[in-house]
């Protein structure tokens, strides 16, 4: 369970700063052992702050906006670990409930989607002023985990659900 508990928190901790419209125009990402998809006029941040592999920033919508709705994406190395894809969800499943008093656990269900055993999260949770809503997609292959996050104000969440969703769809492994 140590593995994953870095990896939950950063999740939660990787969205503090939103825009909510259906996105069309889409600009593909890559690196050596992923590919994803994101808006054009979302910022790109490959600093690999809290160990990710790429954020997404959503831009804000005014001066009043203090979230910027997010999406990041993580490999984790599994290897001498026994972590198949149903151990993960369990392991993610206690960990938000032991890291959020007030976590609402949404989502958590391992399915077949685009040929390939991924396991789907979503939760609720307040940081600080925010109350935010996740949306995460998470892959096994060869012993790593390829997570994406999706993190949003829970007032804005279903006007960014096309577009998460989109985006979470566009993961693919090398």
């Amino acid at each position: 369970m140590k593995i994953l508990l870095p990896l939950v928190f950063r999740l939660i901790v990787c969205s503090v700063n939103g825009q909510s419209l259906v996105r069309d125009d889409f600009k593909g990402f890559s690196r050596s052992d992923f590919t994803i998809s994101y808006p054009s006029d979302w910022r790109v941040d490959t600093s690999g702050t809290m160990n990710t592999k790429v954020f997404f920033f959503s831009p804000l919508e005014g001066p009043e906006d203090k979230f910027s709705d997010n999406l990041n994406v993580m490999i984790q190395n599994l290897a001498g670990h026994q972590i198949d894809i149903q151990k993960y969800k369990e392991i993610s499943e206690q960990q938000i409930k032991a890291m959020f008093s007030d976590g609402k656990l949404l989502e958590s269900k391992v399915m077949n989607s685009n040929g390939r055993e991924e396991y789907r999260l979503s939760y609720e949770f307040s940081q600080g002023t925010f109350k935010l809503k996740v949306l995460a997609v998470c892959f096994i292959k060869n012993d790593m985990a390829y997570l994406a996050t999706f993190t949003s104000e829970v007032s804005k969440f279903e006007g960014y659900r096309e577009t998460a969703e989109k985006m979470l769809g566009a993961l693919s492994m090398k």
